[in-house]
């Protein structure tokens, strides 16, 4: 999917930013037909990171760009599922990274479940939030700061999962949830 690829491969070089972008889709199982993303050079880079961004969001989020950074400050609501409470590199020795998370319910117990994520240029750690924004279809990893929230994993395809009966029901709800009561500023620094 292309949120996978937009994650492993942050820090590839081009002399055209643009290139970064296309040459993701170019890889990408998905069918970004309805997306508008396709190579037109004629887009001025601002304007692709927002599309990219709401591609991988939804269109319920506030996107905001610069022409000379590769960086998006992006403003939604939501909702946090739960917390990292630890994070291990793979066994299978590749930078893959298993996860576990303290989900939370209302009224409800905590719930454990393990999350092994593909490779990433950032690495999760433990504080770290799983959350699912207004309009998304995948779950963010987001790290907080003093007075905004840098987002690690922009949407998070879990390679494998393990999880109690609890965790399949606290994801179950905030799939299914209308309540997004919580106010995001993230940073996403690609």
């Amino acid at each position: 999917p292309l949120s996978d690829l937009v994650d492993i491969y942050p820090n590839r070089e081009a002399t055209d930013r643009r290139d970064k972008v296309y040459a993701l889709l170019g890889m990408s199982s998905d069918n970004l037909s309805d997306a508008s993303l396709s190579p037109d050079y004629g887009v001025i880079w601002k304007e692709l990171l927002e599309q990219l961004v709401k591609c991988l969001l939804g269109k319920m989020v506030f996107v905001g760009t610069w022409v000379d950074r590769e960086t998006a400050m992006i403003a939604s609501k939501g909702h946090v599922l739960g917390q990292v409470s630890s994070v291990h590199r793979s066994i299978a020795g590749d930078s893959r990274q298993n996860v576990n998370i303290n989900f939370k319910t209302p009224r409800q117990p905590r719930y454990l479940g393990i999350w092994t994520l593909q490779a990433s240029a950032k690495f999760i750690q433990r504080g770290d939030l799983v959350c699912l924004l207004q309009g998304a279809s995948k779950f963010s990893i987001i790290r907080p700061h003093q007075d905004y929230f840098a987002l690690l994993i922009i949407a998070a395809t879990p390679v494998e999962t393990r999880m109690d009966r609890g965790s399949h029901k606290a994801l179950e709800l905030s799939r299914s949830t209308t309540k997004f009561q919580r106010d995001f500023l993230l940073v996403w620094d690609w």
